[in-house]
């Protein structure tokens, strides 16, 4: 199946909320290194088309 995803800060409630009311679901947390000790603590967000 196709699906469209997005990363979405875990810390962004407003945006994961809005996000699951258009049918996306958490499918992981994503934890990336940007350099210089800082890290973006994301969730993957998925919704199968």
């Amino acid at each position: 199946a196709k699906s469209l995803y997005l990363f979405v800060n875990k810390n962004n409630t407003k945006a994961i909320r809005a996000y699951e009311r258009f049918g996306f679901v958490k499918a992981r947390a994503v934890v990336t290194d940007i350099g210089s000790g800082f890290v973006m603590d994301d969730y993957r967000m998925e919704l199968v088309l």
